[in-house]
């Protein structure tokens, strides 16, 4: 009985939880939102556009356990992130799911500037396993543009799975899901971002994040699911290292927790 309460909600939250970069959380501790200033290697899963701000060598290594209390909706995901010449080269894998139903992303980005516009695209590998119907595995693109205007500001567009990919023997076709985002970067003062999604069920939500990044310590918190879900994580960076924890609460289904670590491996 338990199993088939648990499969009935992951299929009711799996359009909620794919996708790589809902496995971003530097983007979940702010409320979601993908727009930031970058230089971190989570711009791999969600922001492709961002790696051109990369200047070193950084791998992470991130959890998600039990959200929402339930031990078989756990995810991981793993990044690296290449300076490439002008821009930024990320390598990633994420994982989510238990024995009923699981999801597996491969993923390989690029990010790069010229002049004021920056930008990125991604390519993945799909890949997902559903007891009793199988698997199946498909291509998906992503692609992100951002605009710099001076020091304090950038607004840019995301669209997710642009090729639209057919899954499974139905060939039906996964929705793209596109977002248009906005930041703020006041000197000296905590950044602000806001970001209005329409995802692949074709809902629209809002998004807002504050984020103040500081020599060793950074703080997050954001709002979600039109200012309904509560996000907040903060960082700490000693030398060449980053610990990060984050928490989503939710209106109804109560804390979602997520730990992270990432390394510098060469300057």
């Amino acid at each position: 009985m338990r199993k088939a309460v648990l499969a009935l909600l992951t299929l009711s939250l799996v359009p909620v939880v794919t996708g790589q970069h809902r496995f971003d959380p530097v983007a979940r501790s702010a409320g979601g939102v993908w727009l930031r200033e970058g230089g971190d290697p989570w711009c791999t899963l969600g922001a492709p556009a961002l790696l051109s701000s990369v200047r070193r060598m950084q791998g992470g290594l991130a959890h998600f356990p039990a959200p929402w209390g339930i031990g078989e909706l756990s995810g991981s995901a793993a990044v690296l992130a290449i300076p490439a010449g002008p821009g930024g080269i990320g390598l990633s894998v994420t994982r989510f799911g238990f024995d009923l139903y699981a999801e597996t992303n491969l993923g390989v980005a690029y990010g790069g500037s010229a002049g004021i516009l920056l930008y990125g695209i991604g390519a993945r590998y799909r890949h997902l396993r559903i007891e009793r119907y199988g698997s199946a595995g498909v291509p998906c693109i992503d692609a992100a543009v951002v605009i710099v205007t001076g020091d304090w500001f950038r607004w840019g567009i995301r669209i997710t799975d642009v090729n639209r990919p057919a899954l499974g023997r139905t060939g039906e076709r996964v929705r793209e899901s596109v977002s248009l985002a906005v930041a703020f970067f006041p000197p000296g003062a905590p950044s602000l971002a806001f970001q209005a999604e329409r995802d692949e069920l074709g809902s629209f939500s809002t998004k807002a994040g504050v984020s103040y990044k500081g020599e060793i310590l950074s703080v997050r918190f954001g709002m979600s699911g039109s200012f309904t879900r509560i996000h907040c994580g903060l960082e700490v960076t000693p030398g060449g290292l980053g610990i990060g924890y984050g928490v989503v609460v939710h209106p109804e289904l109560g804390w979602s927790h997520s730990a992270w670590l990432v390394i510098d491996i060469a300057s």
